[in-house]
Order: C-alpha cells, then structure tokens, then sequence
C-alpha cells in the first residue's frame, strides 16, 4: 500500500468517527432530551428555521448565588481580567 493511500485511508476513517461519533456529542453538548426536543427561544421570530445544535449547562443552585457569577463574566470584569495586560 501506497503513503497515499495509507493517507487517504486515515483520513476517511477519521471523518467517519468524526460525523458519527464526535459531532453528535459537541452539537448537544450538556443538553437533556427535553432540551434538544424544544423549541428554541425566540423559534416564533423564524418559522422554518433549522436548529445548528443545543448546549446547555446544569446549575444545581438558586438564581440568586449564581447571579454574582455571571455579572463576572466578559471583557474588563473580573472572568477576564488577566487578558487585560496580554
């Protein structure tokens, strides 16, 4: 067997493992089967439209303790504030 084939043969493989195994778990990424089921927010605004994929994530904890965190997050806040001076 050729390089090239030998190439061509891994590459392949590693589509097929990647269309049937690697995308249909980063595509739901944390979401239940009630979440991948639903409609989207906002769904009514585009009717007809297709789903590109649901993530989701599970926070065992009231809105109140995690409000503070999430303020944190983005630019000039304090979840980013080492990228300031990079």
């Amino acid at each position: 067997m050729t390089f090239g084939r030998k190439i061509v043969g891994v590459a392949g493989t590693a589509a097929v493992l990647y269309a049937a195994w690697v995308r249909p778990r980063l595509v739901r990424w944390g979401a239940t089967e009630e979440e991948v089921a639903g409609p989207y927010p906002g769904a009514d605004l585009v009717p007809d439209g297709e789903r590109g994929g649901a993530m989701a994530v599970t926070i065992d904890a009231p809105p109140d303790q995690v409000w503070p965190w999430l303020v944190q997050l983005g630019g000039d806040r304090g979840g980013w504030y080492s990228w300031d001076h990079l």
